[in-house]
């Protein structure tokens, strides 16, 4: 049986970044993570909320 899941791919600073969306988590560089701000702030060294560092939410206004 196939599945697929979702990637969600990021450039940052001239460097592409693909995060794999499983059932329980995420999978980013052969690792699993249990949220999206965490990937988020593995590449940038910094805190992010993960959705929108992935363009998934709008920023606020």
């Amino acid at each position: 049986m196939l599945v697929q899941h979702t990637r969600l791919v990021r450039d940052w600073h001239g460097t592409g970044h693909t995060v794999i969306v499983l059932d329980e988590g995420f999978e980013y560089n052969g690792q699993r993570w249990r949220s999206l701000t965490a990937v988020a702030k593995a590449i940038t060294g910094t805190h992010w909320n993960g959705n929108r560092f992935f363009g998934l939410t709008e920023p606020r206004k």
